[in-house]
């Protein structure tokens, strides 16, 4: 995502916010980067987890928060209609999701379900990655 928005040339904070992410993390400027921007924060408050997958769900919020500039915790409007019949209003990424869909980033994980606690894999992310950020 950050290279997407910024290729490998940005600025980010160098103390860092995750204790699982040092400086000598070898992503450690992206994440930091994710994190300046409200993106994420963290998998808790303390922690990013970096090793662990990251869901159809949580990736929809964080391409969906890269996307509308929108730092994590602020409402923005979305469809109340849900598009899909797995994700309903009360999922916490409902929002994030509906809004993918009606980006056109997303058709789902088939005609009527999205599949929003699966793993995203690479061949998702590369396709999310392009419909979200080419011009």
């Amino acid at each position: 995502i950050i290279q997407s928005l910024f290729g490998d040339s940005f600025t980010f904070s160098t103390t860092p916010y995750f204790a699982d992410v040092p400086p000598v993390h070898p992503h450690f400027r992206y994440i930091q980067k994710l994190r300046d921007l409200g993106i994420t924060s963290g998998c808790t408050l303390s922690t990013y987890c970096p090793n662990d997958a990251v869901t159809r769900g949580q990736m929809a919020a964080f391409l969906m928060r890269a996307r509308m500039g929108i730092p994590s915790g602020r409402s923005f409007p979305y469809p109340a209609a849900a598009y899909f019949s797995d994700v309903p209003a009360a999922d916490l990424f409902f929002p994030y999701i509906q809004k993918l869909r009606e980006a056109g980033i997303t058709n789902g994980c088939s005609a009527v379900t999205y599949c929003a606690a699966d793993p995203t894999t690479r061949g998702q992310m590369a396709v999310f990655l392009i419909r979200a950020f080419a011009p």
